[in-house]
């Protein structure tokens, strides 16, 4: 299942070039794991109580169209891949008009809050973030 939600950009977000500035995306994408995760049934008070912390290894991002102020777009996320410790996100952000604006993937580890090192996903956790699992089609043959 993917998660959509609506954007609002601030003046404060907007660069000097009268657009969205790049470092706003990647908070976007941080907002977007973290409801995720709530979702999930996860918070972050509960990760830390539970002793292990999500933790990036990776971001990739393409920007398609530029976003201005008066500009009302969507984000929406989806986890690709989840195995061992790690798992992708996906995230698309589009204009009202349904127009890409930017797409993107992060990796990220679980990892024990104490040792800092990589922690294997439980069964009782994929369970719980399965329902945002949805694995990319196979290419044909």
């Amino acid at each position: 299942m993917r998660l959509t939600r609506s954007l609002e950009i601030h003046t404060y977000q907007i660069d000097f070039s009268g657009h969205v500035g790049n470092a706003v995306y990647i908070n976007w994408l941080e907002e977007a794991r973290l409801w995720v995760c709530r979702e999930a049934g996860y918070s972050i008070d509960r990760m830390i109580n539970e002793g292990w912390l999500p933790v990036l290894v990776e971001t990739q991002i393409k920007y398609h169209r530029e976003l201005r102020i008066s500009d009302r777009p969507t984000l929406t996320v989806w986890i690709s891949e989840m195995k061992g410790a790690s798992a992708w996100m996906e995230y698309e952000i589009r204009h009202e008009n349904g127009d890409l604006a930017a797409k993107a993937r992060q990796r990220g580890l679980w990892v024990d809050a104490a040792s800092r090192k990589p922690v294997r996903f439980r069964p009782e956790v994929i369970e719980s973030f399965s329902a945002y699992l949805e694995l990319p089609a196979e290419s044909p043959s």
